[in-house]
């Protein structure tokens, strides 16, 4: 059986908050699988569930506005992810494609064991490589540390648009 991580996405971005400033960001919105109970599920126009409880309580400690959105199907959600409308996405699985535009939280939160079963006789399940994709990476999370960072330093500067 094979253990594949299961992470909130980004959280690690919430350990970022040394200050420097751009004007543009306000909150950060999360967003995550619709259908995924108890982890993460939609609940009206947002995403609820045991994830979506430990990102909220890391950002209210860390006095860091937070939105959960749902965006849609989860291939919208990892859509929203890889384009940036989400600035996180809670509970998914690590795959090296993911990791190409997507930081995971090491250690994972929780670990969910899954196991995949081939018929004998048929082919087995194989891995394929992927192209490096550090460059857009990298530019992703300098842009997600950019947008907490201000946060934070709108928050204790006691900017007039801090949230609660």
């Amino acid at each position: 059986m094979k253990k594949l991580c299961f992470a909130v996405v980004t959280v690690a971005g919430l350990s970022y908050g040394t200050a420097f400033a751009a004007d543009e960001c306000t909150a950060i919105t999360a967003t995550g699988h619709p259908a995924y109970p108890v982890i993460a599920f939609k609940d009206g126009d947002r995403i609820a569930g045991a994830a979506p409880e430990l990102v909220s309580a890391i950002a209210k400690t860390l006095d860091i506005p937070l939105e959960s959105k749902s965006m849609g199907s989860w291939e919208e959600a990892q859509e929203a992810a890889r384009a940036g409308t989400a600035d996180l996405i809670f509970g998914i699985y690590y795959n090296d494609e993911r990791a190409g535009y997507l930081d995971y939280v090491q250690p994972a939160f929780m670990y969910d064991d899954v196991a995949v079963f081939v018929a004998k006789g048929k082919a087995s399940v194989r891995r394929e490589g992927r192209p490096d994709r550090q460059k857009g990476r990298d530019e992703r999370r300098r842009k997600l540390r950019q947008r907490f960072r201000c946060l934070h330093a709108r928050q204790a500067s006691g900017h007039p648009d801090k949230r609660a």
